[in-house]
């Protein structure tokens, strides 16, 4: 691996094999696929649905069947076939939202961490112990009431 140094004299290895998320994402994508999630925490009866409501997590049978019936109707739509109270950019988002929720249940599998934020009140396992959150600010988290399991 190659070092860069700058003049200032700071040295960092070089980006040669890293990811690089500011080339390999489109920001105008993110922000309209965060529009779409936004839209959507609504449900049908005016309530709303936490943000990460998906990462609590959901068949894969179900997301495959949600990403083909959006995907179809992408295909339809893209070919100027009529696809009630649909647009293209909702679809492209759908069939984004599905296909992640499908690849996040298999990675959860391997890692087993659905990437749940800490909630005031909820429990959570600290080693062999069982602890309810009281706070949480500056990446510390403040515990209260835990008990040894």
């Amino acid at each position: 691996m190659k070092v860069e140094t700058y003049a200032s004299g700071a040295s960092r290895s070089d980006s040669t094999d890293k990811l690089d998320y500011a080339n390999g994402l489109s920001v105008q994508v993110l922000t309209r696929y965060l529009e779409y999630l936004q839209k959507h925490q609504t449900l049908p009866d005016g309530s709303k649905r936490e943000f990460w409501n998906w990462k609590r997590g959901m068949s894969e049978d179900r997301y495959v069947e949600a990403l083909l019936r959006h995907t179809v109707d992408l295909l339809r739509c893209y070919r100027g076939l009529l696809v009630p109270n649909a647009e293209l950019e909702d679809l492209c988002c759908a069939v984004i939202f599905n296909s992640s929720g499908l690849l996040f249940e298999r990675l959860v599998t391997q890692s087993g961490n659905r990437e749940l934020p800490l909630i005031i009140g909820d429990t959570c396992m600290l080693e062999d112990e069982t602890a309810r959150i009281k706070s949480c600010k500056s990446g510390e988290i403040i515990i209260a009431n835990w008990s040894h399991k």
